[in-house]
């Protein structure tokens, strides 16, 4: 994925800009507009959350709250203050109730 900073874009006139069509601005932008770094989130702030609670064997389910982004990790928090990284989904997080059930499920197979 490449995102334009549009923080650093030059928007002095480039010639005359009646005679450029709209998709040659485009194709012009593509190419020299100054692009950041980016990364695509697991979660994101608002989407709700499924894991499954230990001692008793059931799904809860919480939003994320907010994003906490240091230098060297990502960490989500959810409505009740509980926290986790990208690490912990499909761990002890889950993205889908479906998927929540599932772990129960192979939870308790694992018990017996």
């Amino acid at each position: 994925m490449r995102l334009i900073d549009a923080d650093k874009l030059d928007t002095r006139e480039r010639g005359n800009n009646s005679q450029r069509t709209m998709w040659r601005e485009i194709e012009w932008l593509i190419k020299n507009a100054p692009t950041v770094d980016a990364i695509v989130l697991p979660v994101k702030a608002g989407q709700t959350i499924y894991r499954v609670g230990d001692p008793i064997k059931k799904i809860y389910e919480w939003d994320v709250a907010y994003i906490e982004v240091y230098e060297d990790e990502i960490e989500y928090v959810d409505d009740s203050d509980n926290r986790f990284t990208a690490d912990d989904i499909v761990k002890t997080v889950f993205l889908t109730r479906e998927a929540a059930e599932a772990a129960l499920k192979a939870g308790e197979n694992n018990a017996d």
